[in-house]
């Protein structure tokens, strides 16, 4: 729940850490780590979801484009809206390898289903690979 850039720069200090931020991204991305980067929505009056936007991140989103989370949430209560908590938790779940019960260290599979989670769920939750969706209802007319 913070910023990846600056809100307003008064100095050069909040600058230059923004920069240095920004260059070691840049230079060095890490394979182990999957970035997400939420906003809080409409309601979010102290971080505009603009300044949520990274180049960096695998996932940019508000918390009302995710999927599960019905409310917007201020930038304060970001961090223990339950339904986005839930979303995040069960990405983290599905991760886990059965063998090793660790989280997954195939960066692509991690995307995966933190894009399920995030993004595409529309029912059920656990991710299965390659179902990202009911079967679709057909009617006769």
């Amino acid at each position: 729940a913070t910023p990846s850039i600056p809100v307003l720069t008064v100095d050069w200090a909040t600058r230059d850490f923004y920069e240095a931020v920004n260059e070691h991204w840049e230079a060095f991305r890490p394979e182990h780590i999957n970035l997400i980067s939420i906003g809080g929505g409409a309601r979010d009056l102290q971080v505009r979801g603009g300044l949520t936007s990274d180049k960096h991140a695998d996932t940019v989103q508000s918390s009302t484009d995710t999927s599960s989370v019905w409310v917007s949430a201020d930038h304060r209560c970001i961090v223990w809206c339950k339904q986005l908590v839930l979303a995040v938790n069960r990405a983290l779940a599905d991760m886990v390898e059965k063998s090793s019960k660790q989280i997954s260290s195939d960066r692509d599979f991690r995307e995966r289903v933190l894009n399920y989670h995030l993004v595409h769920r529309s029912g059920g939750k656990k991710y299965k690979k390659g179902k990202l969706h009911t079967k679709p209802v057909k009617f006769n007319s």
